[in-house]
């Protein structure tokens, strides 16, 4: 049994702002660089926080590394690691910005590109900032005098 025991990967844990505990592997977790850091100075028994993070959204940012140092692993193409990538960043919106702010937070490039790069896609899809400002729950606070104004010293965005 203690052999295998030695073999096995060391694992870290992590909890969330909800409390919820994940184990994964050290090296997965530190493809994330802000865990990197973090582990680096702790005892291999101690949980780190991830207090800004809920439950839900970790475990999919966990999934995420996994599957993408597995990818890694078995020298998956290009088209195989997009395609996972597509249908990952197939969720929600809420889910989306979620990940978006996970993804920044736990500095993961790759994950952080792609949630980044889905939204891009998601605005360039709308047609008015009004679109986008509906698809994304984001309330204008703006005065009609202030819109007017940015209007006027944005004029050369407008298509003619």
């Amino acid at each position: 049994g203690s052999l295998a025991k030695h073999s096995a990967m060391p694992t870290i844990k992590l909890s969330s702002s909800d409390d919820k505990i994940f184990e994964m592997d050290k090296e997965v977790a530190c493809i994330s660089l802000t865990i990197k850091s973090m582990v680096d100075g702790t005892d291999d028994e101690e949980t780190i926080p991830v207090n800004e993070i809920p439950g839900n959204i970790l475990q999919l940012v966990i999934a995420f590394c996994e599957k993408h140092s597995a990818l890694k692993k078995e020298n998956a193409t290009e088209e195989t690691i997009n395609a996972y990538n597509q249908e990952f960043v197939n969720v929600d919106d809420d889910t989306l910005m979620h990940l978006v702010l996970a993804a920044n937070y736990l500095d993961i490039k790759a994950l952080l590109d792609l949630t980044l790069t889905t939204v891009a896609n998601i605005c360039k899809a709308c047609k008015t900032s009004e679109e986008i400002g509906r698809r994304f729950k984001i309330e204008c606070d703006f005065t009609e005098e202030e819109k007017e104004q940015i209007r006027l010293e944005n004029s050369y965005c407008e298509e003619k």
